[in-house]
């Protein structure tokens, strides 16, 4: 799994998780590592991101938006291989417009 797939693949569960089905725990991502969903002040968070629109419901899952990209916890700001991420295309894969080329990348993990 390359590097890209993997931070994509730690924002997606295996599992459809309404905002009604939240509670305070680790979670188990596509690519393995664990997350941690926590609240606070009445805000909830997925790995340090503020969930900001909850329960959009696709024909394979549901979509929580968060407020940041969230890296897996092996990663740092001063790994090597955070450094070799590519952040524009990241930004790029991201936006509205490329949910195709996405959706591609993140298949074989949801099947």
């Amino acid at each position: 799994m390359g590097l890209l797939s993997k931070i994509l693949t730690f924002h997606v569960l295996g599992s459809v998780a309404l905002s009604s089905d939240l509670s305070v725990a680790d979670v188990e991502t596509l690519n393995g590592a664990e997350a941690a969903i926590t609240t606070e002040d009445g805000k909830w968070f997925y790995a340090g991101a503020q969930i900001t629109v909850t329960d959009i419901e696709t024909t394979n899952g549901v979509i929580h938006v968060l407020d940041a990209v969230v890296l897996p916890p092996v990663f740092a700001p001063t790994d090597a291989a955070f450094a070799a991420v590519d952040q524009t295309e990241l930004a790029r894969l991201l936006e509205p417009a490329n949910q195709a080329e996405l959706a591609g990348i993140l298949a074989p993990y949801l099947q």
